[in-house]
């Protein structure tokens, strides 16, 4: 029997080629997509998957509140690590992590031969026994017991030592000397915490960490974790906020599960992290490709009904029953669902590496190999064959012999609603995928070309190294670069001074609308040349002196948001308590974008330390750049002689703030194009439908003197009304969902009625050129040869 239906199967592609590799090519589409989608949101969804205690780790969050600031930061305070396991049994462990201060070098004993560490922290002893990366060399529990010990990643040590063990050498880290007592393997890329080198936490004055690390708390099961949330708001009620009450600041806490740390985008100074929406709208937009892809090979079969019922009229006199019916026509279904799958795994091991840079994430093809996406593939098979093939052959199975034998094709205006409705489907999708690649492509835009208050071209960033070695090379630097002709100006700023970083954020007493008041407020350190060179200009008052004395020492400038906030009407001379030091205001400067536009301006003081600058940045004359970098170079060779030049340019720091919406940006024009050309194979199949149904009508019409405009519109009528019945429930669904996406940002542009209409006209432009092309195809024909044949 299988044989037979495999003979007929082949007949039948012979017979219709073009159908099947148009049914073919949807499918591997829409496969493949989905696929990729499926890929995607596994990958985002398994985040430290591989840690054995994922489901017993959590992070202490902190939000400190300080009058109407409120800050969250994925930071938490050092004493925590200390105090918490004793106070509570149910904690197994807690582990802290301190970013290294400053940008960090690592070397053997040859200077300039230095390797950038760029997630190098301080850890505690314990870090392996609370999380699971892989070792290839040391010992886990005793690795980083001892001060001045080391582990590196297995590319940082092959970097150093080639193919030798990296066991007991030393290594210097800018001005410290280290013991290397493990190599960690690579852990998987979805992984939250990355790190380069872990450096020994009591390898710092009395193993202090500082204020702030990130913690990370082992319990001792699920439901312990579960439950200690309503102890730590006690604990901070009671031991952590009295000691801060005089500040002005209250402190709260909260445990992030390790497992749902990933797309939590509401703290500063938080690792990298994926955006939620982002990932489900791609997932639903794979299912929605594939879902067409389904539906065109729904109506593909329907098509096919009609040229095939004279087969099934002889089969059925030759006693074919409506189970052997169907199950001819599962099997079909199958046979074109599986070598639509086998092409689509070839296009996702082709394409793989591109899709996996497109979105920077380590994807593979041995992800693949999910259960997940095995059970997904099986799935899509049962479905595929189950549905379209299963209600052809329903209907195969009612066909008329007499009526069949009689006229040599089924008529089936009854299935004219099924196809109907399976194109209205994909012009809906099509509509709302292309208004939203309108709208985002708008958003990106907006958000590269958006007035900052600062002009970020042509402007170098230059990492300055750190440690005592590193800070006479500064002043040496910035005098030499002041003397290049094609270079307008030059300044030293802190470590989040930079606009696109976090800046610091600290608690200050003032005077705001006649009352003493203590609240937390953004601030950043620069130099006198800083808010020049960004071209910031002043509403009020005077930038900083040049040359600092014991007054210009506690000058300070404020944002205008600040002031108004303040209730100053003469800024000038008002005074700021910071600590122990008063700081006089000097100048108010406008607004401006320091963080992304994401996130709201928020008041701004600005102080004058260039002490210990991170940064420098240097403005360059237009088309100047690669003359100024080629001296740049050799100029760095003089004033840090043990440190590799690193540089980027400003305004590209700034874009890279707004690379998940660039990609988004990519991907829904790669699908909405994708949903388009597999909207058109349906387009396609029901117009041909159409036209084989009703080829009598047409040559009956011509020959009582039908205009091929008449034949035209008769049918491009019924494809309008679809149309714009599709255009009608597609807006209000695509208006909300994208209104709610562009809410996550403070600053946006809206949907309009202009993305609306430019979608309507694409897909009238696409189906009145298919319908074209068939009502002329239609006409081409003798109308006689028709009637007769009929």
């Amino acid at each position: 029997m299988i044989k037979f239906y495999t003979k007929i199967f082949w007949r039948n592609f012979l017979k219709n080629k073009s159908s099947v590799l148009l049914n073919l090519l949807g499918l591997t589409l829409g496969i493949t997509c989905f696929l990729f989608a499926l890929l995607f949101f596994i990958y985002e969804t398994g985040y430290d998957n591989f840690q054995i205690n994922k489901d017993r780790i959590a992070r202490i969050v902190t939000t400190t509140l300080s009058g109407d600031n409120e800050t969250r930061t994925a930071l938490s305070n050092s004493f925590l690590a200390i105090t918490l396991p004793k106070k509570f049994p149910e904690i197994s462990s807690v582990v802290r992590f301190k970013r290294f201060d400053g940008r960090a070098e690592i070397r053997l004993k040859d200077p300039g031969k230095n390797l950038a560490l760029e997630n190098i922290y301080y850890s505690d002893p314990d870090v392996f026994e609370v999380f699971s990366y892989p070792l290839l060399e040391g010992e886990r529990k005793t690795c980083l017991r001892e001060p001045n010990t080391i582990i590196l990643s297995r590319r940082i040590a092959k970097k150093l030592f080639g193919e030798r063990s990296g066991i007991n050498q030393i290594v210097f880290v800018n001005d410290k000397i280290l013991k290397v007592t493990a190599v960690a393997d690579e852990p998987p890329g979805n992984t939250d915490f990355k790190f380069e080198a872990l450096i020994s936490i009591n390898s710092l004055p009395k193993a202090n960490p500082g204020p702030w690390v990130y913690t990370y708390v082992l319990f001792n099961n699920v439901q312990a974790m579960k439950t200690f949330q309503a102890k730590l708001n006690i604990y901070a009620n009671e031991f952590v906020n009295p000691q801060f009450e005089k500040e002005g600041v209250s402190i709260s806490y909260r445990l992030e599960p390790l497992g749902t740390m990933h797309f939590s985008n509401n703290s500063v100074y938080d690792t990298p992290k994926g955006n939620r929406t982002t990932v489900n709208i791609f997932l639903a937009t794979g299912i929605l490709i594939l879902i067409i892809a389904f539906t065109n090979s729904i109506n593909l079969a329907v098509v096919k009904t009609f040229s095939r019922s004279l087969d099934v009229t002889i089969q059925k006199i030759f006693g074919a029953s409506k189970a052997g019916l169907i199950a001819q026509h599962v099997m079909e279904s199958v046979i074109v669902g599986l070598v639509a799958i086998i092409l689509s795994i070839f296009l996702i091991w082709l394409f793989l590496p591109e899709f996996a840079v497109l979105l920077n994430r380590e994807l593979s093809v041995s992800d693949l190999l999910n259960l997940k996406i095995l059970v997904s593939i099986i799935t899509s098979l049962f479905v595929l064959g189950a549905g379209g093939a299963v209600y052809t052959a329903f209907y195969l199975g009612k066909v008329q012999l007499a009526d069949t034998l009689r006229s040599g094709t089924s008529k089936g205006f009854k299935m004219r609603i099924v196809p109907r409705l399976i194109l209205g489907f994909q012009f809906f999708i099509s509509m709302g995928m292309i208004v939203a690649s309108l709208v985002v492509y708008r958003q990106v835009k907006y958000l590269k070309d958006a007035p900052l208050g600062f002009n970020p071209k042509n402007i170098l960033v230059i990492d300055l190294p750190q440690g005592d070695k590193a800070s006479s090379g500064d002043k040496y630097l910035k005098n030499k670069l002041r003397s290049d002709p094609d270079i307008i100006k030059t300044s030293l700023c802190g470590a989040n001074s930079l606009p696109g970083e976090y800046t610091e954020v600290d608690v200050f007493e003032y005077e705001e609308n006649g009352i003493r008041v203590k609240k937390a407020v953004d601030n950043i350190g620069v130099d006198a040349d800083y808010l020049d060179l960004l071209q910031i200009p002043f509403i009020k008052g005077e930038d900083f002196h040049s040359v600092k004395d014991s007054v210009s020492n506690t000058d300070v400038i404020v944002t205008s948001s600040f002031a108004n906030r303040a209730g100053w009407d003469q800024p000038l001379g008002e005074k700021i308590v910071n600590a122990d030091e008063t700081d006089q205001v000097i100048g108010v400067v406008p607004d401006f974008h320091f963080s992304s536009l994401h996130n709201p301006i928020a008041p701004l003081i600005i102080f004058n330390e260039p002490e210990n600058p991170a940064y420098m940045l240097v403005k360059v004359e237009e088309g100047k750049s690669s003359e100024v970098l080629n001296r740049l170079r050799t100029e760095w060779k003089n004033a840090f002689p043990e440190f590799p030049f690193y540089y980027y340019f400003l305004d590209q720091h700034l874009l890279q703030q707004y690379q998940d919406e660039g990609n988004l940006l990519k991907l829904l024009l790669s699908l909405s194009l994708l949903i388009v050309i597999i909207s058109c194979i349906g387009l396609i199949t029901y117009t041909s439908f159409i036209m084989r149904i009703t080829s009598l009508e047409i040559a009956i019409r011509r020959v009582l003197g039908a205009s091929f405009r008449n034949v035209f519109n008769r049918f491009n009528r019924q494809f309008i009304i679809i149309l714009l019945i599709a255009f009608l429930t597609a807006s209000p669904v695509v208006w909300i969902l994208l209104s709610k996406w562009l809410n996550q940002f403070s600053y946006h542009v809206y949907p309009n009625v202009t993305d609306l209409l430019v979608a309507l006209s694409a897909i009238v432009l696409v189906v009145t050129s298919v319908i074209l092309y068939y009502a002329w195809r239609s006409i081409s024909v003798n109308p006689a040869k028709i009637i007769r044949e009929k």
